[in-house]
């Protein structure tokens, strides 16, 4: 079936969805270079969306694709950057399987419809995705970043400014010649006291020597 696939070179829509198909992606599917749209979700592919060791390259040979659904299958391994340089694609669900690794920078246009919910995958969305809706990177317990409500640890966060401490105030010599003064006048007054009473005491003695 595979080498059937590879000779249809003027094939532009293939869709194989909802079926028991199994095993990598057919390398010669890099063959079908008029190839718009591709949809083989819900099935039971696996292993690596591109082999490094393989000669599929996506680039070159669908470089008219517009709509890449894989979405549902046991496919792992990262999201290829080739597809983000895919001038054609416009939609692209992903959805289901089990991507890990960061995701690459696609843009946009021509990317309007994403889909990359439940995946192993990690780090920092793009900022050129961040106007996709959080649905789209949702059941990616690593993804961070706008849309997501989770911040990035290695975001910059602006630090806030610690609080002045208050000015530490030293009297004035104004008030240090006023707080002499108050001390001097305290002391006058104590002295005058003791006069007073000494006075008292003196008068007493007399009115008591003169009575004998």
């Amino acid at each position: 079936a595979a080498s059937t696939l590879g000779r249809l070179t003027g094939l532009q829509v293939l869709s194989l969805r909802h079926n028991l198909l199994s095993g990598p992606l057919p390398a010669d599917l890099v063959n079908c270079s008029s190839l718009k749209t591709l949809n083989l979700s819900s099935n039971s592919f696996s292993g690596f969306l591109l082999d490094p060791s393989s000669s599929f390259d996506l680039t070159a040979n669908w470089s008219s694709l517009e709509a890449l659904d894989l979405s549902f299958n046991q496919f792992a391994g990262s999201i290829p950057s080739s597809l983000a340089q895919l001038a054609s694609l416009a939609t692209l669900h992903l959805q289901g399987n089990n991507f890990s690794g960061t995701i690459p920078s696609f843009s946009r246009p021509p990317l309007e419809d994403l889909n990359l919910a439940n995946n192993n995958l990690g780090g920092s969305i793009p900022s050129s995705l961040a106007g996709f809706s959080a649905d789209t990177f949702s059941g990616n317990p690593n993804l961070c970043g706008t849309p997501l409500s989770v911040q990035c640890q290695n975001a910059s966060v602006p630090v806030s400014a610690p609080a002045p401490s208050p000015p530490v105030t030293t009297p004035s010599s104004s008030e240090s010649a006023e707080s002499g003064k108050g001390l001097s006048r305290q002391s006058i007054a104590w002295i005058v006291i003791a006069i007073v009473i000494f006075l008292f005491i003196l008068c007493v003695v007399l009115v008591s020597l003169r009575r004998r």
